[in-house]
């Protein structure tokens, strides 16, 4: 690790604090197309804030990287590590991505990405599908089934009442491989469903 080319960030260890910049080495900084950093390299999402008296600067760079549709790439040190980051406007904020090193990553050829042909109708049908499904992100229809699962499961418990145990069904499984007759299948549902 190479010094005096570091961001240095302080926080306490507690959930939902905030990172505060204290600077940025112009060496390792480097401002790049966020349509070139594959999403495999991001780790880790930290919400950022300035300094006091830091604002309007902030502010600048904020809206610079939004206009620009940029991110900044560059080093910082977190609980006494050298990490990779990220800093990306949006939503009126900066965040701080910390990405994995490149040389932490599985390489992509030990993946065997399948050969198989795609017939036209096929792709088709899919593109629908997927049309047909397309809309808004909307973070806060998506919960974590699991805690409230596992808090109902522990109030139960303290309770003294008995358990229920919940069978999952892996569903009915088809000797069919054909991916058209899968995809209908899903188009006719979708257009029940609606």
């Amino acid at each position: 690790m190479r010094p005096h080319r570091k961001c240095v960030f302080t926080m306490e260890h507690k959930p939902g604090s905030r990172f505060t910049c204290e600077g940025w080495q112009e060496s390792d900084f480097r401002f790049v197309d966020l349509q070139e950093v594959s999403p495999r390299y991001f780790k880790k999402t930290y919400l950022i804030e300035p300094q006091k008296g830091a604002a309007k600067t902030f502010n600048l760079l904020r809206k610079a990287l939004e206009e620009s549709e940029l991110a900044g790439i560059c080093k910082f040190v977190f609980r006494n590590r050298e990490k990779l980051g990220m800093l990306r406007a949006s939503e009126e904020h900066i965040y701080l991505l910390e990405m994995f090193w490149h040389e932490d990553l599985r390489a992509l050829d030990e993946v065997k990405a399948p050969k198989a042909a795609v017939r036209k109708e096929e792709l088709k049908m899919a593109n629908t599908l997927i049309d047909q499904m397309k809309g808004k992100f909307e973070p806060a229809k998506y919960k974590d089934e699991y805690q409230d699962n596992l808090l109902e499961i522990i109030k139960a418990k303290e309770k003294g009442k008995p358990m229920k145990v919940i069978k999952i069904s892996e569903g009915r499984k088809k000797s069919s491989d054909d991916l058209l007759e899968k995809l209908k299948a899903s188009l006719s549902a979708t257009k029940k469903a609606s």
